[in-house]
């Protein structure tokens, strides 16, 4: 199975040289010694009460299944690529409390109206497009077969730049403080 556009799935762990510190090492230059393993591609792993509802759930979002497991033909796990991100999908053996998991999914799309009329056409119920200060852009809310709240910014280039800009100025601004 392979991701969208790539033709390999992701692998985490990757040795890198000189960019990332120990446990309680010091700010500053970069390290050349020992080589430290940094991980990568963090995946959310949500239990769910239905591994093959949920996988249909998240195809409308543009999700594609990469793998799965199955026994005596019922799908206890499964993993799913967007572009720029992953989900598992782990069959849960108790009652699911969403609302008690604290947890949140925020995805984006470069063309937010069109993918909310997607989602009511296939019978997904979605927010109007609202606009927060933090996301003036515009965002909607669903929730997925298990009630988990999904929200969905848009985002595309005239978002992007600006913020990619703001977030260097305010890394640089960072480093010469020495925090």
């Amino acid at each position: 199975m392979t991701v969208p556009d790539t033709g390999a799935i992701p692998r985490a762990g990757g040795h890198v040289r000189g960019s990332l510190r120990p446990p309680g090492g010091q700010r500053g230059g970069p390290l050349t010694a020992p080589t430290w393993v940094r991980a990568g591609f963090s995946t959310p792993l949500v239990h769910v009460a239905d591994v093959e509802r949920s996988i249909r759930s998240f195809e409308r979002l543009g999700f594609e299944l990469v793998d799965f497991a199955s026994e005596g033909g019922h799908t206890g796990w499964a993993r799913m690529h967007c572009e720029g991100g992953a989900i598992m999908l782990l069959a849960s053996d108790e009652p699911l409390r969403p609302r008690e998991q604290s947890i949140q999914f925020y995805l984006y799309s470069p063309d937010l109206p069109t993918l909310r009329e997607q989602l009511l056409a296939s019978g997904v119920e979605v927010s109007q497009i609202r606009r927060p200060n933090y996301m003036p852009s515009g965002e909607v809310q669903l929730h997925d077969p298990d009630g988990y709240a999904l929200f969905v910014g848009h985002w595309g280039e005239a978002e992007h730049e600006p913020w990619e800009r703001q977030a260097r100025e305010k890394l640089k601004r960072r480093a010469e403080s020495g925090a």
